[in-house]
């Protein structure tokens, strides 16, 4: 059996300490639109691919719904279904029970009993001892969709005792499990009650940030675990969630060179900023562009940008005693990426890397300030990477911004091609 247990997200891992134990249970409390089934494909995948029995207990939804579910969100569970390392409690819909368990699907015969609801459990509890001993399963892990409507159907007592119950026979067969809860639904002492039974609880909230809807996730304070997290944004790119806290690592990496100066600017790795609102700076580029034109605004701002690359990318190496002799050109441009992210432009990420071009990452850049466009708006990051490109190969470079915030992408990518 593994030692540690995996959310599937590692950010997450680290917000909670590093990594799960096995029997650990996890309440996640989500409002709607925070998309909590991510959360959940990626908690089952990982266990999955780590050759771990799984089990999803649905409440709110039938199986039928959520399988289509978790598959929007990347996990397909056709084959584990098909093999056994996945199994389904429908307790949404009632049906006869199956005591010889012929099928990957469970159900109950009476929604509104407790009592049926913990024969499913301790059927699931006695599947995975089994599995387990025989070695077929290197771990086990649950999720449970929704506490909400347990607590709506049974009410808070019934619902209480049950829930806890459920708790100590995972705990016994080492089961790590995910239980969701909307708490807007419920008074917070109700709340309180639930949080209490589990290890964490993980919180997704949707606040309004300039004019946009920003998804934030935090680990609650937590009386068994002993440990709590800050707000830290977060999206769902490509159906899988994605933990802003990048930005918080670049600034670790230059906490030795960031000065806070009289005058109310930063100097950071030897180069001063004035810390401006995103929200003019973009005001700014869109008033030129309707002045002088897309293609004209385009070439001065990527030309302009392109020179102070090469000039920031020089005093930090400088400042930060790196030579272009003895490090190697992919090193450099990792560190270039984790500057600008720790300037506050966008949190970028080398993603590849050739000889002959390299993409780039950027989340939250300016380009998410910006008015809807057809056309892309990151030329400013552009001729960045792209002078910061010549300088480490000694080569041309052509930066191209090929996915861009401004035109509906979830993020923006630049591609550096060194020219011929």
């Amino acid at each position: 059996m593994s030692k540690y247990v995996s959310t599937g997200i590692r950010d997450l891992d680290k917000m909670m300490g590093g990594a799960l134990r096995p029997g650990d249970a996890q309440l996640l409390e989500v409002e709607p639109g925070t998309g909590e089934m991510a959360f959940i494909a990626s908690f089952l995948d990982d266990g999955i691919r780590h050759g771990e029995l799984c089990a999803v207990i649905g409440y709110d939804r039938p199986h039928e719904d959520i399988l289509t579910r978790l598959k929007e969100f990347g996990f397909d569970a056709e084959e584990p279904l098909r093999s056994g390392s996945l199994l389904i409690a429908d307790l949404c819909n009632e049906g006869k029970y199956d005591p010889d368990h012929t099928g990957p699907i469970l159900m109950t015969e009476n929604l509104y009993d407790p009592n049926s609801m913990l024969r499913i459990y301790f059927d699931l509890v006695q599947i995975t001892d089994k599995n387990l001993k025989s070695g077929k399963y290197t771990g086990a892990r649950a999720v449970v969709y929704s506490l909400s409507s347990q607590i709506m159907n049974y009410k808070f007592e019934p619902a209480y005792k049950s829930v806890k119950k459920a708790i100590l026979m995972a705990r016994q067969s080492y089961a790590t499990s995910l239980t969701t809860l909307n708490p807007s639904m419920f008074d917070e002492t109700v709340v309180a009650a639930f949080e209490h039974l589990f290890d964490s609880t993980i919180v997704l909230t949707m606040k309004e940030v300039k004019g946009r809807f920003q998804k934030f996730i935090r680990v609650k304070e937590s009386p068994v675990a002993g440990f709590y997290s800050d707000e830290v944004p977060y999206e769902i790119v490509d159906s899988k969630p994605r933990l802003l806290t990048s930005f918080a690592e670049s600034i670790q990496e230059f906490r030795h060179y960031l000065k806070f100066n009289a005058d109310g600017t930063i100097t950071l790795a030897g180069l001063r900023f004035l810390l401006s609102n995103a929200v003019l700076v973009n005001s700014l580029l869109e008033q030129a562009v309707k002045l002088l034109g897309y293609k004209t605004t385009s070439e001065q701002v990527y030309n302009l940008y392109k020179t102070n690359g090469q000039a920031e990318l020089g005093i930090l190496l400088k400042t930060m005693n790196v030579s272009l002799d003895t490090s190697s050109p992919k090193q450099i441009l990792e560190i270039f990426a984790n500057y600008i992210s720790a300037n506050g432009s966008g949190i970028t990420e080398l993603t590849e890397y050739t000889d002959a071009a390299m993409t780039f990452k950027v989340d939250h850049s300016l380009c998410s300030m910006s008015e809807r466009s057809d056309k892309p708006m990151g030329q400013y990051l552009a001729g960045a990477l792209a002078g910061a490109a010549e300088l480490v190969l000694g080569k041309k470079v052509q930066c191209n911004e090929t996915k861009c915030l401004a035109k509906g992408d979830n993020y923006c990518q630049f591609v550096c091609r060194v020219m011929p």
